[in-house]
């Protein structure tokens, strides 16, 4: 289960930034955990939330709950999947020379082989975009 800590309140350049305990298990959060959460996101009145439980549970947990999101004032959720482990440095960036030829994807890949089966959906992706670009598709209206 989440803590039940309260939000921490955490240095910032601009206004107010606060860290909330999340979830024990982000592929399935307890209702409990989630009720803590939105009962400190009501308290808090943010305007921005940042959610980062990696693709798909992060947008699956702002869709689900969008309309207590904007109960509680936020004016924009945003996924950050891994961004934060890079800004806190628990994750390494790639050397430049990858990031200039596009290849970062890839040297996390590399370091981090567990994620190797949610890398396959880029190649998907990529087959659809060049399919798609080759053969436009007319969607016909069903009668």
């Amino acid at each position: 289960m989440a803590s039940t800590a309260p939000a921490v309140r955490l240095p910032a350049l601009a206004g107010e930034v606060w860290w909330l305990p999340g979830f024990t298990q982000v592929e399935a959060p307890q209702p409990v955990e989630t009720q803590l959460v939105l009962t400190e996101l009501t308290r808090l009145k943010p305007q921005i939330v940042l959610v980062a439980f990696g693709a798909p549970y992060q947008e699956a947990w702002i869709s689900t709950h969008s309309e207590s999101l904007k109960t509680a004032g936020v004016r924009l959720a945003m996924t950050v999947g891994g961004a934060l482990d890079f800004i806190l440095g628990k994750v390494p960036r790639a050397p430049q020379s990858w990031r200039q030829l596009g290849l970062e994807w890839l040297y996390r890949l590399f370091h981090q082989s567990w994620r190797w089966r949610r890398q396959l959906a880029l190649f998907e992706f990529v087959w659809l975009v060049i399919a798609g670009q080759q053969e436009p598709k007319s969607v016909q209206p069903k009668v």
